[in-house]
């Protein structure tokens, strides 16, 4: 350990908790011993915690007080997370419905709430609020995760986004923390190769952005664009990562990927060094797995999350529409962190026929990993019936694999579904600089 990681370490970080009202140090203390407690201690220590915001949320958020009264039940009622099932979910609509009037905490002084938004895969915007305590809990949980792929504080690291960075408070913050802010809006071979130079002169030691943006980074330094750089790990959030994805940006930057899954309301999860599994952050929340509304305790399910810290505006049992795949036994690692062995994406990446098939996205990006032929593609569907494959094709790709790719994914899925495949010159990134790999009509419904 360096004496820059040193002083990041023990002085900078709790000079800044004293600053700003937060406590990130002791909880990544907290965390780095009660990521080895069993799984019934992370249990029992939730259950406390449910207890604790059930009645607050009673007795201080206007939307919860109606909701028990309406359901009948009082806050003895729910003494464990085997009680949540008696509690209605919470959407994204009624949030959009409710906040801040009747969702936003009485006793909770603005001072002490940070303001956030998500626009989600549909771009329409929900707003909401996270008390300053959950915030900091949230940022050690995610720090947790980094320290399991080598990271120390005060390690230089490079973070890609689409926005760029016009807070001058965040511009401090950059500083002081070693990040180097990579702003690519847009991605060309001019913007590309730009931001490739910024990361490679930073000489960074880990890199965070979303997938899609890496895999193109690492398509261009496998052009032979650049000096050769190797990071110590890169972290992916943001979207679902393939296989393909991993795979190609393992192999171009030659150094690990550790993914990680967050959304507003539900835990972190994040990818030990044996890269066979997410681990959730249990401490900050409680995450159920449901299939037709039935606990799964291994296999694909909705993930819905009660945020245990969040008194600024509680989401209990909150449908955040993401699909994932829960583990049962213990990682090999030791850690009693709850697993789960994928992230499927959202619940519009499951792919719905005729004939009631659920197919998750995943068929299609493991089909496509070993596919020499194409650089990337696209499924959409528009009827039950109706889809079309977009192929983005390597030299190496040949006229005939169009009908094989065809007839392959036929019969996967089903004779009942008509299917058009498309060769094209790109596939454009959304607005939120994400590609979407899969686009189903909203008007198809899907009950997992």
């Amino acid at each position: 350990m360096s004496l820059y990681n040193w002083v990041s370490e023990r002085v900078v970080l709790p000079a800044s908790d004293v600053l700003l009202k937060r406590s990130i140090a002791r909880d990544l203390k907290f965390l780095f011993d009660s990521q080895w407690w069993s799984r019934a201690d992370l249990e029992e220590y939730q259950d406390e915690r449910l207890r604790e915001l059930i009645r607050h949320a009673f007795d201080n958020v206007p939307y919860y007080n109606d909701l028990f009264k309406r359901c009948k039940l009082t806050p003895g009622d729910i003494r464990s997370q085997r009680d949540l099932h008696k509690i209605p979910f919470l959407t994204k609509d009624l949030i959009r419905q409710n906040f801040p009037h009747r969702l936003a905490a009485r006793n909770i002084p603005a001072a002490q709430t940070i303001a956030k938004a998500s626009s989600g895969s549909t771009g329409e915007p929900l707003r909401y609020a996270l008390s300053k305590d959950s915030y900091g809990f949230k940022i050690a949980c995610f720090l947790r995760g980094w320290y399991w792929m080598g990271y120390r504080l005060g390690d230089r690291y490079v973070k890609l986004s689409v926005h760029s960075r016009g807070n001058t408070e965040k511009k401090i913050q950059d500083r002081i923390n070693n990040c180097v802010y990579v702003n690519s809006p847009y991605l060309t071979n001019e913007n590309v190769h730009d931001c490739l130079g910024q990361i490679i002169r930073s000489r960074a030691k880990f890199i965070r952005g979303y997938p899609t943006v890496l895999d193109v980074f690492a398509r261009h330094l496998e052009n032979g664009s650049g000096e050769r750089y190797v990071p110590v790990a890169i972290s992916t959030n943001g979207e679902p990562l393939y296989p393909v994805q991993r795979k190609n940006i393992e192999e171009r930057f030659l150094c690990p990927v550790f993914d990680s899954y967050s959304a507003e309301g539900v835990s972190v999860m994040m990818e030990c060094p044996t890269h066979q599994t997410y681990h959730v952050a249990s401490e900050y929340g409680i995450t159920e797995v449901l299939k037709d509304g039935e606990p799964v305790e291994e296999g694909v399910g909705e993930i819905v999350g009660t945020d245990l810290h969040n008194y600024a505006m509680p989401f209990i049992r909150y449908q955040v529409k993401d699909i994932g795949t829960v583990k049962k036994k213990t990682c090999a690692c030791g850690r009693g962190l709850p697993l789960f062995e994928r992230i499927e994406g959202r619940d519009t990446d499951i792919l719905v026929t005729p004939s009631g098939k659920h197919i998750t996205f995943y068929f299609f990006a493991v089909y496509f990993m070993w596919n020499e032929g194409v650089e990337m593609f696209q499924l959409r569907q528009h009827q039950p019936d109706q889809m079309t494959l977009k192929l983005v094709p390597t030299a190496l790709f040949k006229k005939q694999m169009k009908d094989r790719i065809h007839d392959d994914i036929i019969r996967h899925i089903g004779e009942d579904v008509h299917l058009d495949v498309e060769v094209v010159d790109d596939i454009p990134l959304t607005s939120s600089g994400k590609r979407r790999f899969f686009v189903r009509d909203p008007n198809i419904s899907m009950t997992l």
